[in-house]
């Protein structure tokens, strides 16, 4: 049994008890005599044993709506958990579309410079775009690394760092802000993927090789 119930039935109880003790204690039937003291401190009791009893109804009500609160309280934690959720993956996922998007563009245009157009561009456009499709290329997500950005990394790479030794004069005569800005994009970029080495082309940037 709930501890509301026996709570209600031990306050009806002693209500009862009082009115009882109210009739046998003040009412005389020969002879009749009447204690109005008597009569004051039993209807005392039984409006005591009245405010007892509503105190006690109130606080399991009271309960009962607090657990309705909770329970409330619950489930617009769990729906704002999902919603973060859902949106943390929406978020990662348009990430991942520009990472993938990037990586198709910078790859065309390095097949059209190679395939068709070799020697059109600048020495630091085809620098900066060796780079850019490589640092697209470490953020696409598994299994399309795998499956379409690795090969095509296993062919660049090496043409990056065969670029740097071949032009090594050219970079370090590079402004020095066009330096921060790749070393930069290539801290961003490799932040949380890091499937392609960058180091050789860290070092040249910075001078130290």
């Amino acid at each position: 049994m709930k501890k509301g119930t026996i709570s209600i039935i031990l306050s009806i109880i002693a209500i009862i008890t009082c009115i009882i003790n109210f009739f046998v204690f003040n009412i005389r039937v020969a002879p009749y005599e009447f204690d109005v003291y008597g009569a004051l401190v039993g209807i005392l009791g039984i409006l005591v044993t009245f405010l007892l009893g509503w105190q006690i109804f109130s606080v399991f009500q009271m309960k009962k709506e607090i657990d309705k609160l909770k329970k409330t309280y619950t489930k617009l934690e769990k729906l704002r958990e999902d919603i973060k959720e859902h949106t943390n993956q929406m978020d990662n996922d348009i990430k991942n579309s520009g990472y993938i998007l990037g990586f198709e563009l910078y790859s065309t245009i390095l097949a059209d410079h190679y395939l068709k157009n070799s020697g059109r561009f600048s020495f630091f456009s085809e620098f900066k775009n060796l780079i850019l499709c490589l640092l697209y290329a470490n953020n696409v997500p598994s299994p399309l690394y795998e499956e379409r950005a690795k090969p095509l990394v296993n062919t660049y790479l090496p043409l990056l760092i065969d670029f740097c030794i071949n032009h090594r004069t050219q970079i370090d005569n590079l402004d020095d802000l066009a330096k921060e800005r790749l070393l930069e994009n290539i801290d961003i970029y490799t932040k949380e993927n890091r499937n392609i080495d960058f180091s050789f082309l860290i070092a040249t940037l910075k001078g130290t090789i």
